[in-house]
């Protein structure tokens, strides 16, 4: 699934680059959602395959996979962010929000922003308030907001989605133990809270509460792990003419989203995914090439925000535009740096000394 990883990671990148004048491509919101759904096949499938019940050995090893990447390119946006600063002679960017927050008392605020930042753990909240000088304020459903997003003080905005990896990861271990009524049960209710959301906040920053707030979300998680844990029945649904058919029309989608009417068409990209994920799994897993594709897929998705601050300038507006094509090049180059120096090391040991560990670890009951 590595080519599919890549270009959900890509549709991403083209969003962010904020310019109309380029076609688009799948919405980012779906191609988020999309990687949710892979991370809960792929976490079904490790903690069957792999860890068993040997918990603390999985949360060492989703650690590591997380962590060090994020810190490295956290540093590195920070970094930017202190040279872009000391070039124009004040606050750059968002250390601007932070220093104004400081002024007005809210150290608190500060603090908080900064250690969920750290622990990942609670990023997603500040994208569900707004920040005045009065301090923060909850969005509404429907309707404007005072001040500015809270989310405009995190450093890389994009992390709110890692959040929620993490939390599904703290979960899965108990997940797994659930019967797939339950499973369904579960699903179903953060689905139909996906939807009250979306009937009553249809467009603009409040649909923020069905898109980045987890209890709406973790409706692909499960679908994810369902998927992996029924691929049998599903397998025998999609034979290999079916799912290569699938796989064409998820293509096409992907590049004439735009076009594509706008009710509903996210279902049917979701049904499609679903059915198709343990096949597309089958049919790429012993390909070096598309494992290697899939490998970018995480560092670009988090390097590619500093990356549009550097092609910006240090003058760049928030929200400027930027070319698509060349915001999705120089990261993948970066991503490929970032893959062959650091990731594919840090992979290489993590996957020997988990492998380790599980070797001292008593057989799992």
């Amino acid at each position: 699934m590595g080519l599919f990883r890549y270009l959900l990671a890509a549709a991403v990148v083209w969003t962010h680059a904020h310019n109309p004048s380029y076609p688009g491509l799948l919405n980012a919101g779906v191609a988020v959602t999309s990687f949710f759904m892979i991370s809960g096949f792929y976490m079904g499938l490790i903690l069957e395959t792999k860890y068993g019940s040997h918990i603390r050995v999985f949360y060492l090893s989703r650690f590591l996979r997380i962590y060090p990447l994020y810190y490295l390119t956290l540093a590195f946006a920070l970094a930017m962010l202190v040279v872009a600063s000391l070039w124009q002679g004040n606050w750059a960017d968002r250390l601007a929000f932070y220093a104004r927050a400081w002024e007005t008392g809210h150290g608190f605020l500060v603090s908080l922003l900064v250690l969920v930042q750290m622990i990942l753990v609670g990023i997603d909240l500040p994208c569900l308030f707004s920040y005045t000088e009065t301090g923060p304020r909850l969005l509404p459903l429907g309707g404007s907001f005072e001040g500015i997003l809270l989310e405009r003080m995190l450093v890389l905005p994009q992390a709110w989605t890692i959040g929620f990896e993490v939390l599904f990861y703290l979960c899965v271990p108990w997940i797994r133990r659930w019967r797939t009524k339950t499973l369904l049960l579960v699903a179903v209710f953060s689905f139909a809270l996906k939807m009250v959301f979306r009937i009553l906040s249809p467009e603009g920053e409040s649909s923020k509460w069905e898109y980045q707030f987890f209890p709406p979300q973790c409706v692909f998680f499960l679908l994810g792990f369902l998927a992996y844990r029924h691929r049998e029945w599903i397998s025998g649904k999609m034979p290999p003419a079916r799912l290569l058919a699938g796989l064409l029309v998820l293509l096409g989608m992907f590049f004439a989203w735009p076009q594509l009417p706008a009710a509903g068409t996210d279902l049917v990209w979701w049904g499609l995914v679903f059915f198709a994920l343990p096949g597309l799994f089958q049919a790429t897993r012993s390909s070096p090439a598309d494992s290697f594709l899939g490998s970018l897929s995480y560092p670009l998705y988090l390097i590619h925000v500093p990356i549009r601050w550097f092609l910006l300038g240090p003058g760049g507006s928030y929200g400027a535009a930027l070319s698509p094509l060349l915001l999705l090049l120089v990261s993948t180059l970066a991503s490929v740096g970032l893959a062959l120096v650091f990731e594919n090391r840090l992979e290489s040991w993590r996957a020997r000394s988990v492998q380790r560990l599980l070797s001292l670890q008593r057989p799992a009951t």
